[in-house]
């Protein structure tokens, strides 16, 4: 299907696999329960997802599923990868068109990115932009602009959540480790991981920007990789792991959490990603952290490859987690034989799982949705708020 004007391809979406009524009125298009109404829960829902797509322009069918769900308020966020990115033109496009599609009266779009610098930059020489120097460059150099061009860089196309500063200590850095190994932590001195933290949290606020620190607990002891599988760091990490955590805190800069997969047995048998112990008890109750929780990419091998996705919903929202992240990029479960479920996550079905959860009386997680709902829009105010002073 080609889709060559904005206002056409929203009509045409209502065509694509709707399996609930839509209303269709200058351009908006939302969810509807059987009697009519604006379906409310699943709209609330919608706000805490953040999902990752297939696609380049609107003439993909991985682009025109992703603009479908957001149009119908089944998405709050998504997150753009190196394989939705070709060059500047292409993504300004891109760009437009997600923000477009955001059904009038709801809250702005969640347009997410990792660009820590270094290797992990999903805009880079590589499609038309620049290369950064990675975090323990920009901290053995004390290169203090690097930060600020990042966060300009991402501000100038559109993005308002940028997955990075990473906190964790460089404890483990052998060669094709996750953290140490890819030069993505600052330093093994919680001190400078603080210091440049700070920095990089200040340049994203300044443009709009929100920067989320991760990954929490601490990934920079941990020997496995959560992309491939179960990840025990139970006599590795160290305490000192929280430092970066409780100290921006302090300062007023834990502007947002995002979790890490791993498995602390001293803690709780379950990935932080999933434990309330980790996130409510630890992170909210003792450090003090009100803000956002974004969950690392559910789709990770130590998540997908040993619960099922239903599970993994509620478990996640019960932890306190408020945006679930789903990437729907295979690389997140390389090497995973047996998944719980695909490498590819639809929005619908995470609405369907935790709507069926709530109907099926937890009214926990109905508490839950709508207190992560109210973080979630109150976020997304703020940031459009700073935007409109920039």
């Amino acid at each position: 299907m080609k889709l060559h004007h904005l206002a056409p391809w929203f009509l045409c979406l209502v065509a694509i696999g709707c399996t609930r009524t839509v209303q269709v009125k200058k351009g908006t298009i939302v969810s509807q329960d059987a009697t009519g109404k604006p379906d409310v829960l699943r709209q609330k829902i919608g706000q805490l997802l953040l999902m990752g797509f297939d696609g380049t322009s609107i003439q993909d069918q991985g682009v025109q599923d992703i603009l479908h769900s957001i149009s119908r308020g089944e998405v709050g966020g998504v997150i753009l990868f190196r394989h939705n990115i070709t060059g500047p033109a292409q993504l300004k496009q891109l760009m437009k068109a997600l923000r477009t599609a955001v059904p009038q009266g709801f809250p702005d779009l969640f347009v997410a990115i990792d660009q820590e610098g270094g290797k992990v930059c999903r805009m880079s020489s590589q499609n038309g932009f620049t290369d950064f120097p990675s975090p323990k460059q920009m901290a053995q150099q004390n290169l203090q602009d690097a930060c600020s061009s990042i966060a300009k860089l991402v501000a100038e196309y559109g993005f308002n959540v940028n997955f990075t500063p990473v906190v964790d200590l460089d404890l483990y850095n052998a060669q094709g480790s996750v953290i140490g190994g890819l030069e993505r932590s600052f330093s093994p001195d919680p001190q400078i991981v603080i210091q440049y933290a700070a920095q990089c949290i200040k340049a994203h606020q300044k443009e709009g920007v929100l920067p989320v620190e991760k990954h929490y607990p601490g990934h920079g002891s941990a020997k496995g990789n959560t992309h491939e599988g179960y990840v025990n760091v139970t006599d590795d990490w160290q305490p000192q792991e929280l430092l970066p955590y409780k100290q921006l805190h302090e300062m007023g800069l834990l502007a947002a959490v995002m979790t890490a997969h791993v498995v602390n047995r001293n803690v709780d048998l379950l990935p932080a990603s999933l434990s309330r112990v980790h996130i409510q008890d630890m992170l909210r109750e003792k450090i003090g952290h009100q803000g956002l929780v974004f969950s690392d990419d559910l789709q990770m091998g130590a998540v997908s490859g040993r619960y099922e996705l239903a599970h993994v919903a509620r478990m996640g929202m019960h932890a306190g987690v408020d945006v679930l992240v789903f990437s729907n990029n295979p690389l997140a479960c390389r090497g995973v034989e047996t998944l719980k479920y695909g490498p590819r996550v639809q929005p619908k079905q995470v609405v369907d799982a935790i709507e069926q959860h709530i109907f099926e009386g937890d009214d926990t997680l109905r508490q839950r949705v709508e207190e992560s709902y109210q973080r979630v829009v109150r976020v997304k105010e703020s940031l459009k708020r700073q935007k409109n002073r920039i």
